[in-house]
C-alpha cells in the first residue's frame, strides 16, 4: 500500500500533525474501497507521481479533476488528498492527486515545473485514462491552490508544453494566499519565530524564505499578479476561520478576477471551518465542494456561484 511506504518529514505543529493523520487515514480507507491506480509516473523524478481514482464503471470522454495537496511547499503528501476521491468519481468523473518536489531539497519555480508536468502528462494519456483532453479541471488546498491558480493562470509555460491555452477549463483553489508580497496590507501581523513551524498557516515571510532566497518570489508566487485578460474560469473557497491574510487575499483575488472582461468566477467562505476542516470535509457526502466542483465540471457553472 502507497500509505505504508510515505518518506518521512520533519515535524509540523499540533494542528497540522493531527490534520496530517487524519487526512491519511482517511485517504487510506478510500484507496481500499474505490478504484485507484497509486504512484502513477508523470515523470522521472522521484516525487513526480499520480493517484489516480477512477469511477467504478469504466467511462470515456469523462471530466478530469488535478488536485495538489498543502503544506507551505515544504511538506505534505499526495496521499491527504484521496479522502476527497469519492463524491468526484461518483459523478462520474476522474480525480487525481499530485506528488510535487519539496522545499528545502528544491526551490521554487520547481513545484510549479512539477505541477505543468502533472497537467501535461493527463492531457497526453487523457485517452488512456477514459478522460477527455477537453474536460480537464484543476484545484488544491492552502499551498496546493496557490499552486493551481498558478497553473490556471501562467498560460505563458503552456506551449512548451504542447498545451493549449484553454487546457484548463476550471480552477478550485481552497485556502490559499494569492498575495505574497505585503501581509501587513491584509492586517496579517508578522509570526513569532517559535510559531514557525506551523507551515501550513504561517506568515508568508517565513514561506518564501523557506522555499527559495529569489528577492523577486514574494511578486512570482502572487497569483493576484497574474490575473490580467484571464478567461478560465474559477471558483475559490476559503474558511471563517483562515488566517487573515488567507482571507483577505482570497477576496481580493476573487475581485481581481471578476475584473477580467468574461470572467467567470465564484466564491464562497465556509462559515465556521479552519484552515484544515475545509479540506476534510471534502470527504463527507454531498459536500458543498463536491457539489460545486461537479456542477462546474458537468457545465454548469452558474447554478452554484456563491458571491
Amino acid at each position: 500500500m502507497i500509505f505504508d511506504s510515505l518518506a518521512p518529514q520533519s515535524p509540523m505543529n499540533m494542528a497540522s500533525e493531527a490534520y496530517s493523520r487524519a487526512a491519511l487515514m482517511l485517504s487510506q480507507l478510500v484507496a481500499t474501497t474505490t478504484r485507484c491506480r497509486p504512484d502513477t509516473a508523470y515523470g522521472p523524478g522521484p516525487t513526480q507521481k499520480l493517484d489516480i481514482y477512477l469511477p467504478q464503471n469504466a467511462g470515456s470522454d469523462l471530466p478530469v479533476l488535478l488536485y495538489f495537496h498543502g503544506g507551505g511547499f515544504t511538506h505534505g503528501y499526495k496521499e491527504w488528498m484521496g479522502l476527497s476521491a469519492p463524491e468526484i468519481v461518483a459523478a462520474p468523473a476522474i480525480f487525481i492527486s499530485v506528488s510535487y518536489t519539496l522545499a528545502p531539497f528544491e526551490q521554487y519555480p520547481v513545484h510549479l515545473n512539477d505541477g505543468i508536468e502533472a497537467l501535461a502528462w493527463v492531457y497526453r494519456n487523457s485517452r488512456s485514462l477514459g478522460a477527455s483532453a477537453d474536460r480537464i479541471f484543476i484545484g488544491g488546498h492552502s499551498a496546493g491552490a496557490m499552486l493551481a491558480a498558478h497553473l490556471a493562470l501562467r498560460k505563458d509555460l503552456y506551449a512548451a508544453h504542447g498545451l493549449p491555452e484553454d487546457v484548463i477549463k476550471g480552477c478550485f483553489p481552497s485556502s490559499g494566499t494569492y498575495d505574497m508580497r505585503d501581509p501587513l496590507v491584509y492586517g496579517e501581523q508578522p509570526v513569532p519565530a517559535a510559531a514557525a513551524a506551523d507551515l501550513q498557516t504561517a506568515d508568508p515571510r517565513l514561506i518564501r524564505a523557506r522555499i527559495s532566497a529569489d528577492p523577486e518570489l514574494a511578486h512570482k508566487l502572487s497569483a493576484i499578479a497574474r490575473v490580467t485578460g484571464n478567461r478560465t474560469p474559477f471558483f475559490v473557497m476559503w474558511a471563517e476561520r483562515d488566517s487573515q491574510i488567507c482571507k483577505s487575499s482570497s477576496s481580493a483575488f476573487v475581485l481581481a478576477l471578476r475584473e477580467q472582461p468574461g470572467a467567470v468566477v465564484g466564491a464562497h467562505m465556509f462559515p465556521g471551518f479552519d484552515h484544515f476542516w475545509i479540506h476534510l470535509d471534502q470527504g463527507v457526502p454531498g459536500n458543498f465542494w463536491a457539489r460545486t466542483v461537479t456542477s462546474w465540471m458537468n457545465g454548469k457553472p452558474s447554478s452554484v456561484s456563491v458571491t
